[in-house]
């Protein structure tokens, strides 16, 4: 999440949840493919697409997050869709892009065989 203040005062104020701000400000600006909206509660917030936010994700590692529970959210991943994966990684500017990758290669052999990667 770019902006924790963007989140509205009731979903920052969920009791024992510590909010990880994540930025994924090394990538231009995507179109709404990369969106999704969520409806909780009956109120409706915008979040990023499963691709979009397993890139993102990889800027906390290894400060906030570990190699090691990425991979593990990683390997979970197997909806992913390689055309929106491979245009992130195709603009990325970052390290995110090569852990990405990594990660891919490691658990998710088939899926990655989709891609031009």
């Amino acid at each position: 999440m770019e902006n924790k203040a963007l989140l509205p005062k009731w979903f920052r104020e969920f009791p024992g949840v510590e909010w990880i701000v994540i930025s994924g400000k090394k990538l231009p600006v995507l179109d709404d493919r990369y969106r999704v909206t969520l409806d909780i509660k009956g109120k409706k917030l915008i979040g990023s697409a499963p691709e979009l936010a397993a890139y993102e994700l990889l800027s906390a590692v290894p400060g906030t997050l570990s190699f090691n529970h990425a991979a593990e959210l990683f390997q979970g991943l197997v909806n992913l869709n390689p055309r929106k994966v491979e245009y992130l990684l195709s603009v990325s500017q970052s390290v995110q892009a090569k852990r990405f990758v990594s990660l891919l290669r490691q658990f998710l052999r088939a899926w990655l065989a989709q891609t031009n990667r």
